[in-house]
């Protein structure tokens, strides 16, 4: 899970382009249902977002912006 984004930030950092293209089908990779709850007691039922959260206030700088603009439910949110 963790891998599309990492792979994602060297093609960006490194003069590629990352396009976010939120109704494309093309290149999705179905896996089928999954083994374990989404949902982990205990833990936020927003982590997944918090996640997200710090990847765009970590790494990408002025362009988080744009992912605020898609996600702006989330924008308050602490993420540590």
């Amino acid at each position: 899970k963790n891998f599309r984004y990492e792979l994602s930030f060297k093609v960006w950092q490194c003069g590629g382009v990352v396009e976010w293209v939120p109704c494309s089908h093309v290149a999705h990779a179905y896996r089928g249902p999954r083994s374990h709850p989404s949902y982990v007691p205990g833990a936020s039922p927003y982590q997944t977002s918090i996640n997200h959260l710090r990847v765009a206030h970590v790494w990408m700088d002025e362009y988080a912006e744009y992912y605020y603009r898609r996600e702006p439910a989330i924008r308050n949110l602490k993420f540590g």
